[in-house]
C-alpha cells in the first residue's frame, strides 16, 4: 500500500524538536562481537540537497510501525526532502515489498530506507541499487546485504530491559505481584 507522497519535499518544518538524543554506536569487530559506544546524535538542520527517498516498512497493523511511519514523514518534512512511503501489508508479503521497492526506485529516488520483511530476501535488490549509487539505509529489522550504506538498529533485549526496570521502579513496594503482558 502506498502511504505518503512528499515528493518533492515540502518546506514545512516540524514544530517540536526530538533531538539531541542519546544513542549507542555499534562497532562490529572481525571476531563478530559488537562493541558499543555511547554518543549523542543531532541531525542536520536541513538536508544538504533535495533528496528523493523511498521508504518501505512491513505494515501498519500495530502502533510500533505507525510510530515509525509518523517519524519518517515528520523528519522528511523537517529536512525538506522528498519521501515516498510504502507498507507491504505484513511480514508474509516479501514479494509485495520487493515490487514496491522496484517501483519506487524506478521513479528516480536517490535513497532507500527499508525495514525489511526478511533479513536476506532483499539482498539482490539492495546490492544492485547500492552498486548503482543508491544510498540504502537498513531501518530496524536488519538486512544482511553487503551494499547497505548504514544500519539504524534496535536492540530488543535493551528495550525489554528498560521496560522491566521502569515497571520495577514504578511498582516498588507493591503488595501483590505485578502482572505484565508482553
Amino acid at each position: 500500500m502506498f502511504l505518503a507522497n512528499l515528493w518533492p519535499g515540502p518546506a514545512a518544518q516540524a514544530k517540536d524538536s526530538w533531538f539531541p538524543v542519546s544513542v549507542d554506536v555499534w562497532h562490529r569487530t572481525e571476531g563478530g562481537t559488537t562493541n558499543r559506544e555511547a554518543a549523542t546524535y543531532t541531525p542536520l538542520d536541513r538536508a544538504n540537497r533535495p533528496w528523493r527517498i523511498c521508504a518501505s516498512i512491513p505494515h501498519l497493523k500495530e502502533p510500533y510501525w505507525s510510530a515509525v511511519n509518523y517519524g519518517l514523514i515528520n523528519e522528511a518534512r523537517r529536512q525538506g526532502v522528498g519521501l515516498r512511503l510504502f507498507e507491504a501489508g505484513g511480514y508474509g508479503n516479501l514479494s509485495t515489498q520487493r515490487q514496491q521497492i522496484r517501483q519506487c526506485l524506478a521513479s528516480g529516488a536517490d535513497a532507500l530506507i527499508v525495514s525489511a520483511i526478511s533479513a536476506d530476501g532483499l539482498n539482490d535488490l539492495v546490492d544492485r541499487y547500492a552498486a548503482g549509487g543508491t544510498v540504502v539505509v537498513d531501518l530496524i529489522n536488519g538486512i544482511t546485504a553487503e551494499g547497505v550504506t548504514a544500519h539504524c538498529a534496535v536492540d530488543f533485549r535493551d528495550s525489554g530491559l528498560l521496560t522491566a526496570q521502569y515497571i520495577r521502579k514504578r511498582e516498588t513496594g507493591a503488595r501483590k505481584p505485578v502482572k505484565v503482558a508482553w
